[in-house]
């Protein structure tokens, strides 16, 4: 016998291209046991060590009667190494339950379709519990199936030698397999394109197997007898092995339903062989041996012939089905766990494998009823799950993503990182470069008919340049179309941790609910404690709350009822050592589940009788509270390290909550510090940090109460401003204001911290994301020192308030900072202060407050020689020239404007004074010129990738169209401008609509402009837009008088009358839409009321300077 650790081995019983496998017993009670041992040489490569800890990982971390049950891994000693004589210290070495029935290939083929349709059940049921864990298998064949007894329902799914996170990198695994059972798309090594059906392909294979002993139908004589089967089997083995993977079943869940519904056996072996035939199952051309092992991807020729074949199937344009699988009650699917039977083996994985839920039973009833409910609405639902630390939220909803997703039910998103990282991940392309981003969602979108690859990969991987957001909606809008893509096959559901920390997350949140209409389940998690000093986040949160379809879910600490089944049940404690952790836990699971293992690790639990007990001589003491079980981690990991290790640390958590690897190196580097071999391979172990397999160079804190810890000792040590001061160093190159300055600001360091979190704030405004650019704000603020600096905060938040559609707030913060900038003499605050007051006064309609400001800010502009500045005034003075009827003075200050930008350098204001341009000629009749200012916008819009200036343009030109008598050309602009404005999400649709129902009204179809009209209505209320509002009177008059209800017809037109008093508006649509009401009153009997219409129609002419048109009114009237 050969010691090692717990166990002995026995004798070598297989030996393959990197190790052998040993059997072995443990070395108390003698349990049969099997080891895999890794021979050095395969160890020390850096590709293959990652590729054991992914194996080590990936089977740890799952828990089902189908899968081989792990015990333990470590290294080969080097008395080990000596006792065996051909072993070699460092070996990594697994250790796996031992089972002694042979496997699948030696019972091949089986006798009855009984025994196949059991095998094939268990053999599902183990794929969908690993797929619903984010592990692939790949490689599924009969000799990786165990048999520990007779019964096929009692096997075992082993060797996840080369399982993987579906969408990890070529370059982090060997891409290995069994060529005869290998999926096309995984023979040619197209990662990207694996996923749960790559290993249901192998199942198809392996039921041919099963069924007549060999895989290929015609490879070999067949057998003397096959079993009768159902006859739907050759279809289902067909959709199994499918060349296309869109074309099979998606879920090995969708496979185990359609294999169940299969019923008795009826066919026969000819029904059989003709649905599926050689040419179905592979491609011809490709030499395919049935249990040949390779570790690189096929021959050059083979690799060929398949992807001919795969680029044949992929230009179909089928997507995968929608799947309709019923939602079963959570119990059935989900029985209560068992207590643990706790021995030596598996200690050493305590911390890799899950714990079961404990009790929640009526959180899960209000999860899984919410999940039902979008099933049957389908429509969105939220559920906002709320509590202290540790109480788990976050278990839970890993609870159902999971269970959704093994049954079938959905598919889930999320759940830690931001926005874009967990879009990249679902869409398995984490680690591309911007360019292959790019080309993967040109892939992508080509095979789900999307047409704006560009958004998306802007949502995807930010590039400042390439696509231009004006708003959080309208990125979030995009993101959604992704959401939308996995929709039309089941819901989803999208699970955001820590939305207390995610402003970005909790605004997506709130565009699903609110506004998507998709069949999705947002399950957002918050500390309430951490909520108090974050009043944007907490606004979000409010509007979430308050969608009819959201629920809060309260996760209090566990019930005292409920502490034994975990305490004693789960996790194994026993006796008074139970009691007491009971008591001090509080409920807590978190609490629970990190001090046990820090007492495992530390060697002072052992087993005892099937129990946990404290080890001969042990004495434990219990921390207080769960941050002190986080120090107490972390004194154990920098126990016996370099003084430089805990500064390392602490350097982490400041770099944020997701940390790049090698950000954390350089920022090392820059700190001056060398952080020890090993470090974070000790944070990993003990689930400290959490790495994505798809992401393996990112680390996550599994809490967010760990980093606070690090943080606070750096405070202590008096490191925390240091650290701070380095991240800011390092990324100041990098063109990251607002990370720049959040760094500038930890350090204490207010003089550099205020420019760049300005900057950063003018950064988001820029992008349109206005919740970030308040979050910089805010954070401004605190660094602010000055007046003067306070005054530029006002400033900036008068522009957010603007964005956000608060334009009484955006006065008040512009009249406050003009204040403070006139005291002060600050001449460029003071100008900037008036572009913003002359803008939120044109939007609350007062014209000549605005005019008034706008014209000091033109001449204050002017004597600083800042462009930029001057042609903002000078197209904002154009704005309310054209709407107080001063077309003429609009076209020379625009045409300033204009100049301006040029000189500045800014083709995207350039071409907003383009769009100013048209509108002014537009109103006094120069629609040519009209229509080429819109054009040369449109052009200047389309280069630079704003969609929102796209749109607004085809808006312009309906506009034209209609002045120049083309309806049809009109409406077509105009459904552009409102697809257009649909697709990015804005809320600026309503004036498009307003011009479409002109459009209808002029047509006669009162039956369409009527509710038009009515929804323009409220939503320019609801906005304070009131000038605007008169026009929607003025349109509802033919419609009133086409009814022959003249007293409404008389209340609207006086409504009409005193918002244009009110608000003095000036614009061409009135006297046209006037003119045309008044002509149907008219010709309707109601000539009072005519005579008012063609006098406000005359009095817009001459306002407009149109005396031929006020004129021809004139003689209408008199006609």
């Amino acid at each position: 016998m050969i010691p090692l650790g717990p166990f002995e081995l026995e004798e070598p019983v297989a030996r393959g291209g990197m190790g052998e496998v040993w059997r072995g017993r443990t070395t108390r009670g003698h349990k049969p046991v099997a080891v895999k041992v890794i021979r050095v040489a395969s160890a020390q490569d850096s590709v293959f060590s990652r590729y054991f800890q992914n194996e080590v990982r990936a089977v740890a971390a799952l828990d089902h009667d189908n899968v081989i049950r792990v015990f333990d891994y470590g290294h080969v000693s080097e008395a080990t190494a000596a006792r065996s004589r051909r072993l070699e210290a460092g070996s990594p070495y697994l250790v796996m339950e031992w089972i002694s029935g042979g496997s699948l290939l030696e019972r091949a083929p089986l006798a009855s379709w009984t025994e196949i349709r059991r095998a094939l059940g268990a053999l599902l049921r183990a794929l969908g519990h690993a797929h619903a864990r984010g592990v692939l298998h790949r490689d599924v064949k009969p000799n990786n199936v165990l048999l520990p007894t007779g019964d096929l329902e009692d096997l075992r799914l082993a060797d996840f030698g080369i399982a993987r996170a579906p969408g990890l990198s070529s370059v982090a695994v060997p891409t290995g397999g069994t060529r005869a059972y290998m999926a096309p798309e995984q023979l040619v090594g197209h990662l990207r394109e694996e996923g749960p059906w790559t290993d249901l392909y192998a199942v198809g294979c392996v039921a041919l197997k099963l069924l007549r002993g060999q895989v290929r139908l015609g490879h070999r004589p067949a057998p003397a007898r096959v079993p009768a089967v159902p006859a739907g089997l050759p279809a289902w083995i067909a959709k199994l092995v499918e060349t296309n993977p869109a074309m099979r079943f998606r879920r090995a869940a969708d496979a185990l339903a359609a294999l169940q519904e299969l019923g008795d056996a009826k066919g026969t072996e000819a029904e059989l062989t003709a649905a599926v035939g050689l040419e179905t199952l592979i491609p011809s051309g490709v030499a395919l041996l049935e249990e040949l092992e390779v570790t690189v991807p096929a021959t050059r020729t083979e690799v060929s012939v398949v992807e001919q074949l795969l680029r044949a199937a992929g230009a179909r344009t089928e997507l995968p089905a929608a799947v309709e699988l019923p939602i079963p009650p959570w119990r059935a699917v989900d029985p209560p766990p068992r207590p643990r039977e706790i021995d030596d083996v598996g200690l050493g994985l305590y911390g890799m494998r899950p714990v079961p839920l404990a009790g929640r039973e009526a959180e899960r009833d209000t999860l899984w009823q919410a999940l039902a409910d979008v099933h049957a609405a389908r429509a969105p639902r939220a559920v906002v799950l709320r509590g202290a630390a540790g109480t788990g939220k976050s278990r839970l909803c890993e609870w159902l993503c999971q269970l959704g997703h093994e049954t079938g039910v959905m598919t889930p998103i999320g759940a830690r990182g931001d926005l874009g990282h967990k879009l990249r991940a679902h869409l398995r392309c984490l680690d591309l470069s911007r360019a292959d981003l790019v080309a993967r969602m040109e892939l992508l979108c080509a095979r789900y008919q999307e047409p704006d690859p560009d958004a998306l990969s802007e949502v995807l991987s930010p590039s400042d340049g390439s696509v231009v957001f004006r708003s959080p909606a309208e990125r979030h809008a995009a993101a959604a179309r992704i959401v939308a893509w996995e929709c039309r096959e089941r819901p989803v559901v999208l699970w955001l941790d820590d939305v207390h920390e995610d402003v970005d997350a909790l605004g997506f949140a709130e565009h699903l609910v609110n506004r998507s209409g998709l069949p999705v389940l947002v399950l957002l998690t918050l500390r309430d404690e951490a909520l108090a000093e974050r009043p944007v986040e907490a606004e979000l949160l409010e509007r979430v709350l308050h969608a009819p379809e959201t629920c809060t879910l309260a996760v209090p600490p566990l019930p005292e009822s409920e502490w034994p089944a975990l305490v004693r049940g789960l996790l194994g404690l026993s006796g008074d050592l139970a009691l007491e952790v009971e008591r001090r836990s509080a409920g807590n699971p978190l609490f629970l589940v990190q001090l046990v293992g820090a007492w495992i690790r530390r060697g002072e639990l052992v087993a005892d009788g099937g129990r946990l007990a404290l080890a001969a001589g042990a004495h434990v003491d219990i921390p207080e509270d769960l941050r002190s079980i986080w120090d107490r981690h972390l004194d154990e990991v920098l126990a016996g390290r370099g003084p430089d290790d805990a500064p390392a640390l602490e350097l982490l958590a400041v770099l944020g909550e997701h940390v790049e690897l090698s950000e954390w190196h350089a920022a090392l580097r820059e700190r001056g510090l060398a952080a020890s071999g090993g470090l974070m391979d000790a944070l990993l172990a003990r689930k400290l940090l959490t790495a994505d397999p798809r992401a393996p160079d990112r680390v996550t804190f599994v809490h967010g109460m760990l980093r606070e810890s690090l943080e606070l000792r750096a405070r202590d040590a008096g490191r925390l401003a240091e650290h701070h001061a380095a991240c800011a160093r390092l990324l100041e190159p990098q063109g990251l204001p607002e990370r720049v300055g959040h760094h500038w600001l930890g350090a204490d360091d207010f003089e550099r911290a205020f420019p760049a979190l300005l900057a950063g704030a003018w950064r988001f405004i820029q992008r349109g994301d206005f919740r970030a650019a308040l979050l910089c704000a805010l954070d401004a603020t605190r660094a602010a020192r000055a007046p003067a600096q306070e005054a530029e905060v006002w400033v900036t938040r008068a522009r957010i308030a603007q964005m956000q559609g608060d334009y009484a707030g955006a006065s008040a913060w512009a009249a406050r900072a003009e204040t403070a900038a006139r005291a002060l003499s600050d001449e460029r605050v003071l100008t900037r202060a008036l572009l913003e007051g002359g803008n939120s006064e044109r939007t609350r309609g007062d014209m000549t407050r605005a005019a008034a400001l706008l014209e000091e800010a033109a001449t204050r502009a002017s004597a600083l020689a800042d462009d930029e500045l001057v042609g903002r005034a000078e197209n904002l003075a154009a704005y309310v020239c054209i709407q107080r009827g001063q077309s003429e003075a609009g076209v020379v200050h625009a045409q300033t404007g204009l100049a301006a930008y040029g000189r500045a350098g800014l083709p995207l204001d350039e071409a907003r004074c383009h769009l100013t341009l048209s509108d002014a000629v537009k109103q006094v009749g120069r629609l040519d010129d009209a229509r080429a200012h819109a054009e040369a916008a449109l052009r200047r819009f389309a280069d630079h990738g704003d969609r929102w200036g796209q749109a607004s343009c085809h808006n312009v030109l309906g506009d034209i169209a209609r002045l120049d008598g083309d309806l049809a050309r009109a409406e077509r602009h105009y459904r552009e401008a409102l697809e257009r404005f649909a697709t990015i999400g804005t809320g600026t649709q309503v004036l498009p609509r307003l011009n479409l129902a002109q459009v209808l009204v002029l047509r006669r179809d009162h039956t369409a402009a009527g509710p038009l009209l009515k929804s323009c209505a409220q939503e320019l209320e609801a906005q304070g837009r009131r000038p605007w509002l008169a026009l929607v009177r003025l349109s509802e008059l033919p419609l009133l008088g086409h009814a022959r209800d003249w007293p409404a017809w008389d209340r609207t037109l006086a409504d009409a009358e005193a918002l244009l008093s009110e608000t003095q508006l000036v614009d061409v649509d009135l006297p046209l839409m006037a003119g045309f009401a008044a002509d149907e009153a008219r010709a309707a009997g109601h000539a009072d009321g005519a005579r008012k219409l063609y006098a406000l129609a005359g009095a817009q002419w001459l306002a407009l300077g149109r005396e031929d048109r006020a004129r021809e009114v004139a003689a209408r009237a008199e006609a």
